[in-house]
């Protein structure tokens, strides 16, 4: 599990990317999130996670979005990506 830090910006993605791509990288069937920390996520962020989900979804990984904080629901929904709305909900009560 990955736990997302507090913020999810422009000038930290490039470093949660390289995260990320050390855990697709070890083979597993499964990949979760911790989102319980986010407090600020801009564009970059939200693409990142977009990224992440089209990347699972391609290579047949599970991906599931666990413990959302009230600013990570905030900010997908005003950037209107439900794909990560929905992942999360059905994760994190699952």
């Amino acid at each position: 599990m990955l736990i997302l830090p507090n913020s999810l910006l422009i000038y930290n993605v490039v470093d949660i990317h390289s995260q990320l791509r050390e855990l697709l990288n070890s083979n597993s069937e499964a990949l979760e999130l911790d989102a319980s920390e986010v407090q600020e996520l801009d564009a970059a962020g939200v693409q990142l996670l977009c990224s992440l989900v089209k990347t699972c979804e391609a290579n047949g990984i599970e991906l599931a979005v666990k413990n959302c904080s009230d600013s990570y629901l905030n900010a997908i929904t005003l950037f209107g990506d439900v794909s990560l709305i929905n992942r999360s909900e059905v994760k994190s009560h699952g």
